[in-house]
């Protein structure tokens, strides 16, 4: 058999034996179900469309229409909409084990600037007082305040004020009032923005548990959208204007260089004016450099001839007429600049007539609330769900049980398992006393000794009288407590009984039976007493007992000795019943084995390993008449 099918066997019959946990775990997961779909409030989605300020053929659009869709859902524009709508205090209402929310239906309004984030409770005590409390991480608060009181400590600062005309009923109330970080947070998770189909128009939605709240704050926020556009629009111009000039590849003075036109304009007037009167030059040194470097040579070398002029008193005509050609000169470059700088003015203004007036402009509300959608909580999903998760987790614990269960525990553990007979189950009990303190023996357990007296009778023996063999594989299985009542119920069925007790290390016998241990088995293999000397009556008429006697060095040579065989023989011509209590089976017995007619190996439930199966099975094909009593069943 194979670990695979020995763990699936296993596990099924687990979960036969589990039936009342299943039931039990699903029973539970459904009222969880319950309680959490109860909980549950309907939820609102509420839709508003805007058309942009950019037409589908503006360069760059495409990209302009989703930044524009980013603007919308960031917390700049968020931040905006909630000074319009005031998001951050949730008010709600305790009924029938549910928070109803009030938003503005709130009887008290709530001033708050330490405490954000916390959940307060408030509960009326009066027209005029009421009770707050609050519990932190490791703090807790809890008292009674006048409406209107300033309330504060290290934790929090508050004043809750009655609204006019409105009194607390006696359900308990709550607020938080929410961080302006974590409400942004919540309002971004519940705020959906897309274009649509590659279209002009946005769609904005928003969800929420309120249907006024929903409606309140996408109108607030498609306002200051509308708003912020109309902001931007000359900052827009800008941006398209500076596309526009990269994308065609030519320089071009945009906007903000308009000054700049005007400005060379009016230097370049001055400083042919400075020519035509011989001023000074030195304004050459404010004009654009692309434009100096063209006047700057002739300018310099009139100056030169200026000041030869003005130092020669008897200057010729020549140099004069010098002078002339050179500021004629200097004067057509001048004019040659002026029609540059007109040309590039008048096609900067008709990039303006041609793209902004038509492409840049405001952005519109279309739709200001085009759906309101209602969604209820999925009941029936939430039960589903519930019942699939415990069933599955209940059959998980089962199936991690399973593994991790290394003891046997149960007849039907291990009766698929073992190919060994199993000749009795011995339940578990617990000891009962009466009045006068003798122990009470069960029905049940009285009984488990019966049907194992009777099965004894389909064993082999080779005589009239039957030896029997209790061992275990390890201490603490319950031997002694086997071969004490199976005694006892056997002897009470007028047969005659010896109990042997070779457990010499650990001797107890004959304190189940109230002897005494001085002498016993050991004097008897080691000191050739006779057995007769030793064999102690008890309080049951066909019963007797060989206790172990002093603890011998040689313990299993003892055992295995022919003096031990002869013992045996002497007394299947006295009893009915031989019992032989043989200690764990660590060391080879097989000597003995062969003296006896049946072996009865005893595994404890909880205790025994379930691995030892196999050694059990390892046993019984070397040993005639080999036998299993599981003892100590809970179930």
């Amino acid at each position: 058999m194979s670990s695979t099918l020995s763990f699936q066997k296993r596990f099924l019959k687990e979960l036969q034996n589990s039936k009342k946990f299943l039931i039990l775990s699903t029973f539970l997961g459904l009222v969880v179900a319950i309680l959490y779909s109860y909980s549950q409030s309907p939820s609102y989605t509420a839709k508003a469309t805007i058309e942009v300020g950019f037409e589908p053929n503006t360069l760059n659009y495409s990209m302009l229409v989703d930044t524009k869709t980013k603007i919308i859902q960031s917390k700049f524009l968020i931040k905006r909409a909630l000074a319009k709508v005031d998001l951050s205090h949730f008010y709600y209402q305790e009924i029938d084990y549910k928070k109803k929310e009030l938003y503005h239906q709130s009887p008290f309004t709530v001033y708050l600037t330490k405490g954000y984030d916390l959940h307060f409770k408030v509960l009326a005590q009066g027209k005029e007082r009421y009770e707050l409390s609050v519990q932190g991480k490791d703090w807790e608060y809890s008292s009674v305040h006048r409406y209107g009181q300033r309330v504060s400590n290290q934790y929090f600062n508050l004043i809750v004020t009655l609204k006019n005309g409105k009194q607390l009923t006696k359900n308990p109330y709550g607020f938080v009032v929410y961080s302006q970080e974590n409400i942004l947070t919540k309002v971004q998770k519940s705020l959906y923005v897309e274009q649509l189909d590659n279209s002009a128009i946005i769609s904005i939605a928003y969800s929420d548990t309120i249907k006024q709240r929903v409606k309140d704050f996408l109108s607030a926020l498609v306002d200051v959208s509308i708003a912020h556009s109309k902001e931007s629009t000359p900052r827009a111009t800008q941006i398209s204007l500076s596309l526009c000039s990269i994308q065609l590849g030519e320089k071009v003075l945009l906007n903000e260089d308009q000054g700049d036109i005007q400005k060379q304009e009016e230097l370049l007037v001055t400083l042919s004016q400075n020519i035509d009167n011989n001023k000074s030059l030195d304004i050459l040194l404010s004009i654009d450099s692309k434009y100096r470097d063209l006047l700057s040579k002739d300018i310099v070398q009139l100056q030169k001839l200026q000041t030869i002029e003005s130092q020669d008193t008897n200057s010729s005509p020549s140099k004069t007429t010098n002078i002339e050609i050179l500021q004629q000169k200097i004067s057509t470059q001048i004019v040659n600049i002026q029609q540059k700088l007109n040309k590039e003015k008048l096609l900067f203004q008709k990039r303006i007539e041609q793209n902004i007036p038509k492409k840049l402009k405001g952005d519109r509300r279309l739709d200001s609330l085009y759906s309101l959608d209602k969604i209820l909580p999925s009941y029936g999903l939430f039960i589903s769900l519930g019942l699939l998760i415990a069933i599955v987790v209940a059959m998980g614990l089962i199936a991690i049980k399973t593994m991790f269960r290394y003891k046997i525990n149960s007849f039907y553990q291990i009766k698929d398992q073992m190919k060994t007979i199993l000749i009795g189950v011995v339940p578990h009990t617990k000891r009962e006393f009466d009045e006068e303190g003798v122990v009470i023996t069960s029905l049940m357990l009285t009984e488990s000794f019966r049907t194992i007296r009777n099965n004894l009778n389909f064993m082999p023996q080779e005589s009239d009288s039957q030896v029997i063999a209790i061992t275990a594989p390890n201490g603490g299985e319950g031997r002694s407590m086997i071969i004490t009542n199976l005694a006892q119920n056997i002897s009470l069925n007028g047969q005659r009984v010896v109990v042997l007790d070779l457990d010499m290390q650990s001797a107890q016998l004959h304190q189940k039976f109230n002897l005494f241990n001085d002498e016993g088995m050991s004097s008897v293999l080691s000191n050739n007493m006779m057995i007769s000397t030793v064999i102690r009556s008890t309080d049951y008429q066909n019963l007797d007992v060989v206790t172990a006697g002093p603890y011998p060095p040689n313990l299993w040579s003892l055992i295995q000795s022919n003096r031990m065989v002869d013992v045996i023989q002497k007394l299947r011509n006295v009893y009915d019943i031989i019992l032989l209590n043989i200690p764990i089976m660590g060391t080879d017995a097989s000597k003995l084995l062969t003296s006896v007619d049946v072996t009865l190996f005893v595994l404890r439930a909880d205790v025994t390993r379930l691995s030892f199966i196999q050694e059990v099975d390892k046993l019984n094909k070397h040993t005639e008449g080999f036998a299993v009593i599981l003892n100590d069943v809970k179930k």
